[in-house]
């Protein structure tokens, strides 16, 4: 007998309870082992619920072997709609090879070589490439997996307080990242990009973690301790 399909999750929908609540949203915090950290070490301690109602995800480095971060939500099948997370963090010290993955989409459920329905709305890495600022990038993923960059900006100097949006519909998806010393008041990065290739709403949820790629020729291990603070998450269907 053909199973009814899933029911589509309301705009108020918070998802099943997790381990914590966010902006109106059940989240988890990843426990298991696996990519894309170089050397697959998660840790859920290394999530904290403040008592502010904010989320740090903090990057260890207990003995030379980094321990990473991620946030995930319990809700899956966001669908199109406008997206936002507000963060505030200190880019200009963070080790070359830290990566914080900022507000993106992925669905676990399919093969290793699909798409995953990843979008990701600004990731900021200087990838291990020593000597340079850090790299705004955003964009989505295709089968293969293969890459697709919307934008990939130089990371100015200064600002701690940051607010990434994106706007994902039906053959279209759109980033904006402001950020600014006490206010994300100033556009630093924003591109729009229109495909038929582009994701369509399947079993994904909403992520953000933080930790180290072995991209380049750099000593993953001496990787310093960092942390990243998440204020706020909106979602509006479309």
């Amino acid at each position: 007998m053909k199973e009814s399909p899933s029911p589509t999750p309301s705009p108020t929908d918070p998802g099943p309870t997790g381990d914590l609540s966010f902006s109106g949203y059940n989240w988890l915090r990843r426990t298991w082992p696996g990519a894309p950290h170089y050397n697959g070490q998660w840790s859920g301690d290394n999530v904290v619920h403040n008592g502010d109602g904010t989320v740090t995800l903090r990057l260890t480095n207990p003995g030379g072997s980094p321990v990473a971060a991620e946030l995930l939500s319990t809700r899956t099948g966001w669908g199109y709609g406008s997206y936002s997370l507000d963060f505030r963090a200190d880019f200009d010290v963070v080790s070359q090879s830290v990566v914080w993955g900022n507000l993106f989409t992925y669905d676990s459920t399919q093969p290793w070589d699909a798409s995953h329905n990843e979008i990701d709305a600004g990731e900021i890495s200087a990838w291990g490439v020593p000597g340079i600022a850090p790299r705004l990038t955003a964009g989505y993923w295709l089968p293969g997996p293969t890459n697709v960059l919307s934008h990939n900006e130089s990371l100015p100097t200064g600002p701690r307080v940051f607010r990434s949006t994106m706007t994902w519909g039906s053959g279209s998806v759109s980033f904006a990242t402001y950020a600014g010393a006490t206010a994300a008041t100033t556009l630093i990065a924003s591109s729009r990009m229109d495909s038929s290739a582009l994701p369509v709403p399947a079993a994904e949820r909403v992520h953000v973690n933080l930790w180290v790629t072995s991209a380049d020729e750099d000593d993953e291990t001496a990787t310093a301790p960092c942390e990243v603070t998440v204020t706020s998450f909106g979602f509006t269907p479309a």
